[in-house]
C-alpha cells in the first residue's frame, strides 16, 4: 500500500505539470497555410530589402520592423503580407536567385562605370556615387524577373554586372 501511495504521490504532481502546458500548433500543420524559410540571417524589414527563401524565391519587404533570427519560419499569407517571429510584414514574392560573393579587396564605394571586381570573377559596374571604405564586403546580388539589384555590405548600389 506505501509503495503504490508513494507511486501516486510521484505522478500527481507530474501529471499536473504536464496539463499546465499547452501544444503549439505550427502554421505548417494547419492545411491551406504555405510556409517556408529564410535562408541564413534575418535582420528585419524595411522597405525592398530582401532575403532569399528556402523555398527558391525573394522575399522583398514592403514595410519596416526590426527583429532578428536565424532561418526563421515564415508564413505566406494570401493578402500581400507574411509573418516572420510572430511578427506581420507587408511583403511581396518574386521569383529569381540570389548570388552571394564579396568584393576584391577594398571598397572605397561607387563612381559612375567604376569597376569594381568580386571574387566569384564577376565585376560590378557603378552607374550612382557614394563614398564609403570597407575591406572584402559581402555582396549579394538578386536576379529577378529582367531585374538585378546589387547589395554591397547590405546598402543597395545602382549598376550592372558583367563577366570577365
Amino acid at each position: 500500500m506505501k509503495n503504490i501511495l508513494f507511486s501516486c504521490l510521484l505522478i500527481v504532481p507530474f501529471c499536473a505539470l504536464a496539463s499546465s502546458y499547452t501544444l503549439n500548433i505550427e502554421p505548417a500543420g494547419i492545411p491551406g497555410v504555405n510556409t517556408t524559410q529564410i535562408e541564413g540571417e534575418f535582420h528585419g524589414c524595411d522597405f525592398d530589402k530582401m532575403y532569399k527563401l528556402t523555398n527558391g524565391m525573394i522575399l522583398i519587404c514592403q514595410s519596416y520592423g526590426y527583429s532578428y533570427s536565424y532561418y526563421p519560419e515564415v508564413v505566406l499569407l494570401n493578402n500581400g503580407e507574411v509573418i516572420i517571429d510572430d511578427t506581420k510584414y507587408s511583403a511581396t514574392l518574386a521569383n529569381g536567385q540570389m548570388i552571394e560573393t564579396r568584393v576584391k579587396g577594398a571598397f572605397e564605394g561607387c563612381d559612375f562605370d567604376k569597376l569594381v571586381p568580386l571574387a566569384n570573377g564577376l565585376i560590378f559596374q557603378c552607374q550612382t556615387y557614394s563614398y564609403t571604405y570597407t575591406y572584402s564586403p559581402g555582396v549579394q546580388i538578386f536576379l529577378m524577373n529582367n531585374a538585378t539589384k546589387i547589395f554591397i555590405n547590405g546598402k543597395e548600389y545602382k549598376g550592372k554586372i558583367l563577366r570577365q
